[in-house]
């Protein structure tokens, strides 16, 4: 069984679907089919129980799919190695990366790295945290830039912890909360908005922004895209819930106001750290040198950041 065959039984294993999985290798299905009934000819045992309904590994299949992860992985880094020693740096970066970090500091990084190794291609996969972890333990990505205070009990992840990141609430110039003091009556009147927030911030934010109702979610409208967070504020009444270096640009053109400095001091010092940034990677495995340069550049542009 040759390494393809092997590549083919692992997204049958990721998908447990054959249409899926044949499209994820760009085949057919009947091709993709083929190859899987090969590799179990090859090795004279069938990896997949099949029925109409469903696709399960069999118990020989489980230890093949465990061991092929570390074959395959291996085989990557082989040839990753070999194309370095030839050419330098070269290949590819694939980057994972939070919300508010690809809408902030990345676009500058990406920018800066690209005009100083023009021969890498770069990959960004942009979401929540939660979405991106499997893609970073499985290599799909090289490392994640994200908030990282959840990722600590992650088993098989290095963290490095970058600078934490300070929140604010935000409103659009003109909104009606700014014709008076901001008390906590008066924000709890309206609805908020934002990305998802991290575990241990949510409770807390809510009771203190909202002690009467005690919202069971704080957010009526959670978003994991920073362009609509950003045009439902500036087009309603919504308050925005968010890191200060995510709306740095409209708050600087006056288009929304940072309403820390008018907040109660209580809920204006819940803000300050808002989100803990880091680097996350697959503990123990080397990352190529385009990989730790664009990583180094990313941690200097925290710091100044």
């Amino acid at each position: 069984m040759d390494l393809r065959h092997l590549e083919h039984v692992l997204l049958l294993a990721d998908e447990l679907n054959f249409s899926r999985a044949a499209e994820r290798a760009h085949l057919t299905q009947s091709a993709f089919s083929r190859s899987i009934q090969t590799a179990e000819a090859l090795a004279g045992v069938p990896f997949f129980d099949r029925t109409r309904r469903s696709v399960q590994p069999t118990a020989v299949g489980l230890r093949i799919i465990e061991r092929g992860r570390r074959i395959l992985a291996e085989a990557s880094d082989l040839d990753r190695e070999i194309r370095f020693l030839e050419t330098g740096v070269g290949g590819e970066v694939r980057v994972g990366a939070g919300l508010t970090q690809a809408a902030s500091i990345l676009p500058d990084v990406a920018q800066a790295f690209h005009r100083q190794y023009p021969q890498v291609k770069l990959t960004f996969q942009v979401g929540h945290w939660s979405s991106l972890v499997d893609d970073l333990l499985h290599e799909r990505i090289d490392f994640l830039i994200s908030d990282v205070s959840e990722l600590d009990a992650q088993p098989g992840l290095e963290i490095t912890r970058l600078l934490p990141r300070e929140g604010s609430l935000f409103c659009r110039a003109g909104h009606p909360l700014l014709q008076g003091p901001v008390s906590r009556e008066r924000l709890a009147a309206f609805e908020f908005a934002g990305p998802p927030l991290p575990t241990r911030i949510a409770p807390q934010m809510a009771s203190l922004i909202d002690p009467v109702r005690q919202r069971e979610n704080l957010l009526a409208i959670e978003c994991n895209s920073m362009g609509m967070l950003r045009r439902l504020t500036l087009e309603s009444d919504l308050i925005l819930i968010n890191l200060v270096i995510a709306v740095a640009r409209e708050v600087e053109q006056g288009l929304l106001v940072d309403l820390k400095p008018l907040l109660p001091a209580e809920l204006a010092d819940s803000l300050a750290i808002l989100s803990q940034w880091g680097l996350a990677r697959p503990a123990g495995r080397t990352q190529s040198p385009a990989a730790v340069r664009f990583m180094a550049l990313l941690e200097a542009a925290c710091q100044l950041a």
